[in-house]
């Protein structure tokens, strides 16, 4: 990757910021710190021998260990995978024999804890969920692991993916590193905190209306959000089914770009077939990455994210001051590698903000009619909790059971007082039943 898109990606590390100590692979001749490690530098040291796939996954879980789990207690994983090792170790050799899988081989990345991975739970980030246990691995998780990735564990994530603070019932707050009284972002909360401390490579993280792009702004990190339907939501745990997609969250645009070349694949079990994009065969994201590959491309900026909006409208969004300095400078960059930039306004996008927040009725306004029931969210979480079983009834209980049993408790305490989702673990309590407005706002003092 060219220096000046480099300069457009790297940023001041959170290891300074929260005193983490930049942890170099001890290697004799690998000393990048991991929290500035990128795919090309560790396939370099792979490629020479002087890094092991294992050496790499043996330290970041010494990381995590040491930041994550102590110290500054990130608390951006949830959990890890236990074979995480094995198969590092599988993978290490089979590069001795001769066979590389690709970019991401050997690569540990982390997975947002609404996705499925075979013997893991999917919470969600929801106490009751704890005991799901996924019995295939999302269509996404394949994709990495058929490219060579070892899948490190599950970061944590906002409660049922809706928020913005990085809160989560079932494994407790995440911290940002880059400043412990600021919001993480969310709901990809984990995935963004974990790649900034340097935790994995990169992490998937899945967006309904920011849940990939705010954590990755407020962590300094490169998260794209596809097109729909561009990579497989299979196996994920939607917010909406009518706007969710999922993508990565990395440290450099060369390293979205492998990540994609991986998950960029059709599947016939999609959620959003047939109203995809063309599926490219053989995605090849990472060639693009060079210093004229945005000649001739438009880029709008709409007016009230730029400080520029109509007050009358409650469009003056004013920007921070090292906001705009570093939004200044993105932009000399993205012109010096021939982009064009048009001011642009957006129509009535206040009015969609305004019902979202009041009534929430334009993204969740799920259709009821059987002949379009694939889209909707009963069908699609029925279609999650069939893939998982309950450990506690030693794995007897089919979660389409539970599914049934679920709903029947829930119709039950509908008209109690209840408070919460764990107060429905011990249907012997109750207590008055609160529902609170969330709001949105940038990265806010907590």
């Amino acid at each position: 990757m060219t220096g000046r898109l480099k300069q457009a990606v790297l940023v001041a590390t959170p290891s300074l910021l929260l005193g983490l100590v930049p942890m170099a692979v001890e290697a004799a001749t690998f000393s990048t710190p991991l929290d500035e490690a990128t795919i090309l530098d560790v396939s370099a040291a792979f490629n020479e021998g002087t890094l092991t796939s294992r050496e790499l996954t043996q330290m970041y879980l010494d990381r995590i260990a040491e930041f994550d789990q102590a110290g500054p207690t990130i608390n951006s994983v949830a959990f890890l995978n236990p074979d995480a090792l094995k198969d590092a170790a599988a993978l290490d050799e089979l590069r001795s024999q001769g066979t590389v899988l690709g970019p991401l081989h050997g690569v540990p990345v982390l997975i947002k804890d609404s996705f499925n991975v075979e013997g893991l739970p999917t919470t969600n980030g929801v106490e009751v969920f704890k005991t799901l246990i996924a019995e295939d691995d999302a269509f996404s998780v394949s994709q990495l692991r058929e490219a060579g990735a070892v899948i490190l564990g599950k970061a944590n994530m906002s409660t049922w993916a809706f928020s913005y603070d990085g809160i989560s019932e079932a494994y407790g707050p995440v911290i940002n590193p880059y400043a412990r009284n600021r919001t993480p972002g969310g709901s990809s909360s984990g995935s963004g905190a974990a790649i900034a401390s340097g935790f994995a490579m990169f992490s998937m993280g899945g967006e309904t209306g920011g849940s990939i792009r705010v954590p990755s702004a407020h962590n300094s990190l490169v998260g794209l959000k596809p097109s729909a339907g561009l990579i497989s939501v299979d196996g994920t745990w939607p917010l909406t089914t009518e706007r969710d997609v999922i993508g990565p969250m990395a440290k450099t645009v060369a390293d979205v770009a492998f990540a994609m070349e991986a998950l960029v694949e059709f599947d016939p079990n999609n959620l959003w077939n047939p109203y995809i994009p063309d599926i490219p065969e053989s995605p090849d994201y990472s060639s693009a990455l060079d210093d004229t590959s945005l000649e001739g491309v438009v880029l709008g900026l709409p007016r009230p994210y730029i400080g520029k909006g109509d007050p009358a409208k409650g469009e003056s969004f004013p920007l921070d001051p090292q906001i705009s300095a570093a939004f200044e400078q993105a932009k000399r960059v993205l012109r010096a590698q021939g982009a064009t930039l048009v001011e642009v306004d957006i129509p009535a996008h206040e009015t969609w903000f305004i019902d979202f927040l009041v009534n929430g009725n334009p993204p969740y306004d799920y259709p009821t009619d059987s002949s379009r029931v694939g889209q909707t969210r009963a069908f699609y979480y029925e279609q999650i909790i069939k893939g998982t079983t309950m450990r506690r009834f030693s794995r007897l209980l089919i979660c389409s059971t539970f599914c049934q049993k679920i709903m029947s408790f829930m119709i039950m305490l509908r008209e109690l007082p209840t408070q919460s989702l764990r107060e429905m673990q011990n249907p012997g309590r109750s207590c008055p039943l609160s529902i609170k407005r969330w709001r949105r706002s940038p990265s806010y003092a907590l």
